[in-house]
């Protein structure tokens, strides 16, 4: 679904005097046009919701149900419709119904690189439908709408890597030695020296712009890897 400009990759040692300014290519940002969305409430599966906009999953049958994965609404032109305080309640005979709360979705950005962000852990309750109530959204009069969610079970569970930010610039002089991680793009123009050694992380691309230095017994490990934010309680 994204492409990745790969800028750098593995581990420096060396002093860099100079590196040219660089820059990430995105795909189109049409692949989020056909996404779920509900402009007219219903009578909701859970009777404590009442009419409401709503969005229910079946797995067929009950599972151990783990971490969850959100992708809000990010059509670049209704960026107002994605959720924004939702209530989450599970079941496992889609009648009575248990919650395990209420939650807010950051609005999407329309970027096309779009990862997502974490969200809650049903910490493996058995589970065979899990229901999504929209309870307010980013603006829009009518409309409310949710590109993807993705359930992790056992035992696939997965491993998600938490980001710092978004974006992330890290200008410092020196780097001081730590793991840095953004959803998206990495830029720098800091120094790697004073005995650091430095790890950047990111989900679409690093880039390391004129000013940028790794000083000679130093390092910087950069790695393209996908980590998500996390949602708010």
């Amino acid at each position: 679904m994204k492409n990745v400009t790969v800028l750098l990759f593995g581990c420096l040692l060396l002093l860099l005097n100079e590196v040219r300014a660089q820059s990430c290519s995105s795909p189109d940002v049409n692949i989020w046009d056909n996404t779920w969305q509900s402009c007219q409430v219903t009578p909701n599966p859970n009777p404590l919701r009442g009419n409401s906009h709503w969005i229910r999953y079946d797995f067929g049958q009950s599972y151990q149900v783990y971490r969850t994965r959100f992708w809000n609404h990010n059509k670049v032109s209704e960026l107002t419709k994605g959720a924004k305080d939702i209530i989450i309640d599970y079941s496992t005979n889609g009648t009575t119904w248990s919650s395990l709360g209420t939650y807010r979705l950051p609005k999407a950005d329309g970027n096309a690189i779009y990862t997502g962000l974490i969200g809650p852990d049903f910490a493996g309750v058995n589970i065979r439908y899990v229901l999504i109530t929209i309870v307010s959204n980013w603006g829009h009069a009518t409309c409310n709408g949710l590109a993807e969610v993705k359930f992790m079970l056992a035992p696939q569970m997965g491993t998600d890597l938490e980001c710092d930010n978004e974006n992330l610039a890290v200008n410092n002089n020196p780097i001081l030695t730590d793991t840095y991680s953004a959803q998206n793009t990495i830029t720098s123009i800091g120094h790697v020296d004073m005995a650091n050694h430095a790890i950047f992380k990111a989900g679409d691309c690093i880039e390391l712009n004129a000013g940028f230095e790794v000083t000679l017994g130093n390092t910087l490990c950069a790695e393209i890897e996908e980590c998500l934010l996390k949602i708010n309680p």
